[in-house]
């Protein structure tokens, strides 16, 4: 549940603070923004189709781990999208789709992961404490991270309070790596 809470809060806090950085820093108009998060949405769908395939036989707590992983690197090159004027909006839309993937793959292996681990009677209860966690996890890290955003508006360089706020997000999605590796073995996706 914790890896959930921290992985989604972290995914989703940085797509708010991309938001703004397309919108704010880069110039983009908003309908460039929404095609760019739309474009980035095909990467959480490919990860979602790719653990219902029955050739994937990756462990569940190896695809949460891989996902937390991917979704990492995506807000990693968000960071350096932020920081580095010179990088290209596609350099953004491959972090985008990459952090995608990673959630495509971690957030439905979470779920069955907390169902496979429950027993028949306390499903249901551990999957709402598990959306619970996630709907936390969202709005703390995403108010902090606007937070950070926020505070440092009158920082120079402008790009700095970009960089940092997502940042913040790429430390925490750095801690879902860890947290993830707690999970202990869980059947393969077909199993």
């Amino acid at each position: 549940m914790l890896a959930r809470a921290v992985q989604a809060g972290a995914f989703f806090a940085a797509e708010t603070i991309l938001l703004v950085t397309l919108q704010h820093l880069r110039g983009y108009t908003p309908f460039e923004v929404g095609l760019a998060l739309t474009i980035g949405s095909l990467g959480w769908t490919a990860g979602s189709w790719l653990q219902a395939q029955r050739w994937m036989r990756m462990r569940r707590e190896n695809l949460i781990t891989l996902g937390s992983s991917l979704t990492a690197l995506g807000i990693g090159m968000l960071v350096a999208f932020a920081w580095f004027p010179q990088l290209p909006l596609l350099f953004a839309l491959a972090g985008w789709v990459i952090g995608g993937l990673g959630m495509g793959c971690m957030m439905p292996s979470s779920a069955v992961a907390v169902m496979g681990l429950s027993s028949k009677f306390e499903q249901g209860r551990h999957q709402s404490s598990l959306q619970l966690a996630e709907s936390v996890g969202n709005s703390v890290i995403t108010a902090v991270a606007g937070g950070l955003y926020t505070a440092l508006l009158v920082a120079e360089p402008a790009r700095l309070s970009y960089t940092v706020a997502l940042g913040a997000t790429l430390l925490l999605s750095v801690a879902a790596i860890v947290i993830s590796r707690r999970i202990g073995a869980l059947p393969a996706a077909h199993e």
